[in-house]
């Protein structure tokens, strides 16, 4: 609800400060009663002081009520960032195993690999001996490449007891000293083992998957290790986001090391599944508490202003009934009025030291008070700017209106921007209610205007800058193949639609965007003959194309890791019952931008001509993707549904 001012409107009575009316009559002034005027003098002061101090100590009381209501909900705000920026990283440890475990499983199951480590298992068996072949000496050399292709420090093919047959790079040796039980778990299950191999001064993660026999798929016949340097992940994870708050740090520990101190601090901690580390997240209390100064000192602010205001009106009372006394009732008046005068003269220099914009405002929207920062916005001293309408100071009805009407009361308001002191500013608005009780002032608010327009711009660079890389991914992909530039292309037309008719946030709609922006960049590695193939594709084949998404991946891992934009980027190809790939994810697994992206996929990929088959219509697309809601969001299906029926699409 929009405030309405009234220029018109007069200003708030003074309060009468003496009763002249029998001077004025020529009546004569009665007679000092010294002694009755100093037990008087007293009796007010005291029921002054009393009802003062009663005003100031019930403000202060519900000041800090008000106060610890603040504390207790910044620091519920601070725990769940705290999970969530730690969730964050812990998204962002696991994204970097799968686009590595993806990259050493491909290279385990590759055909030569295979043969080889079959042939060799069957030498071992038999006790024929195994001398160095051709075929070993460049399969070796092709996994030295591939270890420096994906950054691995070391590969080694490890025998089912434990000895080597081949060590590649620097860290070969060593991982060619497995402990048995590791080696044991992967030759008898064939599960992939994780396990930290840093130092103290060197991060390093072991992998190691199995390799299966070429005539029996379910033999493991030999194990693959890899070593990958850990140390640009733990500084990525170490260091602030563009979004990092004051004093926020996060710190990644060995399990065993001691917990960091805790003492001023909200320290969280967490675990990656797999790996002995810790993620500790701390940031000072004084910083997270910072935001609830403001209200405190407004509350005290308030409190002093009216225990001030209810000593003078019994003070103002006591001196205008007074009779024989009335002479130095009014000389002790001036004189407390004097020190009252100092005293706000003191909170006046206390608000001027707030560096954001303070206005008071009445019920009618005139400024009653603005602080030394208010004036310096607006360029006109207080004296000039105390009486007009707001609206008149700021010299613009619509700011002046969101100010009174921003956001709810007593709580910091969403980011607006709007124009201030002569150009446009984001800013964060916090309304507190001024009661008129007792009918010393009117009703009001205090309104803290905090400007926020250097923080914005940085993130709207930040956004603009990350979209050029992306775009430039894209165009790389479209350079390439043209097929691939359309189908990113409609990918993010489709998804943006149903973004916009499910009411998604900013940030989702820039994981839609970017992710489906760089969503063929991996098809780039795939041979262009198998992804024009008409006939049916085989079981290798197939894989050789799901492979897009790793490459993909390992191309993105240093995009802005605020968006889950390579996480997404997985999710495409998921399905609800779990038949996708990479990661098999299904139901509340898939976040629902990942939703999203799947069925615009499908749907652009089917209902776009290609050179090895006709484009199908999006009535018969929509009606097959209508029939598997166990592998597509209904919701989504509907939606998208409901653009192209009426022709939004």
């Amino acid at each position: 609800m929009k405030t309405v001012v009234h220029p018109d409107a007069p200003l708030p009575a003074p309060l009468p400060v003496a009763d002249t009316a029998a001077q004025a009559a020529g009546a004569p002034a009665p007679e000092p009663a010294y002694g009755a005027g100093r037990s008087e003098k007293r009796t007010a002061l005291w029921i002054a002081a009393a009802a003062g101090g009663l005003v100031l100590l019930g403000g202060i009381g519900l000041t800090h009520l008000y106060a610890e209501g603040e504390r207790a909900e910044e620091r519920a705000a601070a725990e769940v960032r705290a999970a969530a920026v730690l969730t964050t990283r812990l998204d962002r440890i696991e994204t970097w195993l799968d686009s590595r475990r993806q990259s050493l499983r491909a290279l385990a199951g590759g055909e030569a690999l295979r043969i080889l480590a079959t042939e060799l298992a069957a030498a071992q068996a038999s006790g024929r001996q195994t001398s160095v072949t051709p075929e070993l000496i460049f399969l070796r050399g092709a996994l030295e490449r591939q270890a420096m292709a994906f950054g691995a420090s070391g590969l080694t093919l490890l025998r089912p007891d434990g000895e080597a047959w081949m060590v590649v790079g620097d860290a070969g040796p060593d991982l060619a000293r497995m402990p048995p039980a590791r080696l044991s778990t992967i030759m008898e299950t064939g599960t992939p083992v994780t396990a930290d191999a840093g130092t103290a001064e060197t991060r390093a993660v072991d992998l190691v998957v199995p390799v299966r026999s070429l005539q029996d798929a379910g033999e493991t016949v030999a194990a693959l290790a890899a070593r990958f340097p850990a140390g640009p992940l733990m500084a990525a994870i170490e260091a602030p986001d563009a979004l990092a708050t004051a004093g926020e740090s996060i710190e990644v520990t060995a399990t065993s090391a001691p917990t960091p101190r805790t003492d001023g601090l909200l320290v969280a901690t967490r675990q990656p599944e797999g790996l002995p580390w810790s993620l500790h997240y701390t940031r000072p209390w004084d910083a997270i508490l910072a935001d609830s100064r403001g209200p405190l000192v407004a509350g005290y602010l308030v409190s002093g202003a009216a225990a001030l205001a209810v000593i003078t009106l019994i003070l103002g009372l006591s001196w205008r009934h007074g009779t024989a006394t009335n002479r130095k009732l009014a000389d002790q008046y001036q004189r407390f009025a004097t020190r009252m005068e100092s005293e706000r003269h003191l909170l006046d220099t206390v608000i001027d030291g707030i560096t954001e914009y303070l206005f008071v405002v009445d019920s009618r929207g005139r400024l009653r008070h603005a602080n030394a920062a208010a004036c310096a916005l607006v360029g006109e001293p207080r004296a000039a700017m105390i009486g007009r309408p707001l609206a008149d100071v700021l010299d613009d009805t619509e700011t002046a209106t969101r100010l009174l009407t921003l956001g709810q009361e007593g709580r910091l308001s969403w980011p607006t921007e709007c124009p201030l002191g002569g150009q446009s500013r984001w800013v964060m608005v916090l309304r507190n209610p001024l009661r008129g009780e007792g009918h010393d002032h009117e009703d009001g608010w205090v309104v803290l205007v905090q400007d926020i327009t250097d923080l914005v711009q940085e993130r709207i660079r930040t956004e603009s800058l990350q979209r050029a890389v992306v775009r430039a991914l894209g165009r790389t992909a479209g350079a390439a193949d043209p097929y691939l530039a359309d189908q990113a292309s409609r990918m993010e037309r489709i998804a943006l639609l149903i973004a916009d008719e499910m009411g998604l946030d900013h940030d989702d709609r820039l994981t839609l965007e970017f992710t489906a922006q760089v969503s063929q960049i991996g098809k780039l590695f795939v041979p262009r003959d198998l992804l024009t193939k008409t006939e049916r594709l085989t079981p290798e084949e197939r894989e050789v194309i799901k492979a897009h998404i790793g490459h993909a991946c390992a191309l993105l891992d240093d995009l802005d890791p605020s968006l889950p934009i390579t996480h997404t980027l997985t999710e495409i190809t998921e399905r609800l019952d779990g038949s996708g790939y990479p990661n098999g994810l299904s139901g509340d697994e898939i976040s629902l931008p990942g939703r999203i992206l799947a069925v615009a996929d499908v749907f652009a990929a089917r209902t776009a001509e290609r050179s090895y088959r006709h484009a199908a219509s999006p009535e018969d697309i929509l009606d097959i993707l209508k029939k598997l809601p166990d592998r597509y969001d209904a919701e989504v299906v509907a939606v998208l549904a409901g653009l192209v029926e009426s022709g939004r699409y």
